[in-house]
C-alpha cells in the first residue's frame, strides 16, 4: 500500500460511531447562538481537541460578521385579540422564556415593528399556495392578500423564500410554524411516542428559528468573501415587514380562533384542529 492508502485505511478505521454520537450530544447539549459563550466555549473545545491531536499549527480567526440576535428584554410575542372586547385571549408568552437552555424564538434579520391584523393561512407559502386561493375566492386579483399576517408551514421552501413572497405580496406579516405533519406526525410514529427529550420529535412549544435572509454565501455584507477587518462590505438591504417563528402549540391557538373558508383537504397538517385560511 501506498502511503496516502495506508493513512486512508487508518482514518476510515478509527471512525467510531459511538465517538460520533457522542459529539453529537455534546455539540447540541445547548443552543449556542453565534457569538454567545456557549458557542466560544464549543469554538475552544474543537481548538484543544486539535491540539491533543497534534496539529501543527492551531489559533482562533477574528471576523466581524453582521448578526441578528434576540433582544432579551424587548422578546417578540404573538397575541390573539378578541375584537369585541380589545382583551387579549393567548399570547406566545406563556410558551416561552429566556433561559439558556430555552433561548427566546426570533428570525434572524426580521426588522422590529408592531403589526395588527387579520390572519391568513397559506400552506407553505409558494406560489401555487397563493393561485390557489385566488381560485378559492374566484379572483385573479392580489388585494385579498393585502394588509394580511401570513401563517405558512415551515417546509418545502426556506423561510428567505416564504418571506420574499409575503413581501412581493404586500403581507403586513409572516409567521411561520413546524406542523406535526411533517415534525411529530402520528402516522409515522408509535402510539407511545413521546416528544423531545425522550425521542427526536418536536414538542408542541418547539420553534425553529429560521433565518429569512440568505444569499447562500454566509455574511450579508461580505458574500463568499471572510468577514475580516480589511473585506469590502456591501450595504445591507433592510427587510421591510416583521416575521416570527412560533410552535405548533401557538399556531393551534390561532387556527382555533379563526373563521372563515375551510382550508383544502391536503392543506390540513397534523394538528387536532379545523384548519381554515380565514378571510
Amino acid at each position: 500500500l501506498s502511503e496516502s492508502s495506508l493513512r486512508r485505511a487508518q482514518l476510515l478505521a478509527s471512525i467510531n460511531s459511538e465517538n460520533i454520537r457522542k459529539n453529537v450530544r455534546e455539540f447540541s447539549r445547548q443552543p449556542h447562538l453565534a457569538s454567545s459563550v456557549e458557542d466560544l466555549r464549543l469554538a475552544g473545545k474543537i481548538y484543544d481537541h486539535f491540539v491533543r491531536n497534534h496539529f501543527d499549527y492551531v489559533t482562533f480567526k477574528n471576523y466581524t460578521t453582521l448578526l441578528s440576535l434576540p433582544d432579551s428584554n424587548r422578546p417578540n410575542t404573538v397575541s390573539l385579540i378578541d375584537t369585541q372586547t380589545n382583551q387579549e385571549i393567548y399570547s406566545s408568552q406563556q410558551q416561552q422564556s429566556s433561559t439558556t437552555t430555552n433561548p427566546l424564538p426570533f428570525s434572524p434579520y426580521s426588522p422590529n415593528g408592531d403589526v395588527i391584523g387579520d390572519i391568513l393561512f397559506v400552506n407553505y407559502g409558494r406560489p401555487a399556495d397563493f393561485i390557489q386561493i385566488q381560485n378559492l375566492f374566484n379572483t385573479t386579483n392580489n388585494d385579498i392578500f393585502n394588509g394580511k399576517i401570513f401563517l405558512a408551514k415551515q417546509f418545502h421552501l426556506s423561510a428567505s423564500e416564504q418571506y420574499r413572497y409575503a413581501v412581493t405580496l404586500n403581507a403586513s406579516a409572516l409567521l411561520l410554524y413546524p406542523d406535526p405533519e411533517h415534525y411529530y406526525n402520528p402516522g409515522n410514529r408509535k402510539s407511545n411516542s413521546k416528544p423531545f427529550p425522550h425521542s427526536l420529535w418536536l414538542p408542541s412549544d418547539g420553534i425553529r428559528n429560521d433565518g429569512i435572509f440568505w444569499n447562500g454565501a454566509g455574511d450579508p455584507e461580505t458574500f463568499g468573501l471572510p468577514s475580516n477587518s480589511y473585506a469590502y462590505r456591501n450595504r445591507f438591504e433592510s427587510t421591510t415587514i416583521p416575521a416570527q417563528p412560533i410552535s405548533y402549540g401557538m399556531a393551534e391557538k390561532i387556527f382555533e380562533q379563526m373563521n372563515g373558508m375551510l382550508a383544502p383537504n391536503d392543506w390540513r397538517g397534523g394538528l387536532n384542529i379545523t384548519y381554515r385560511i380565514g378571510m
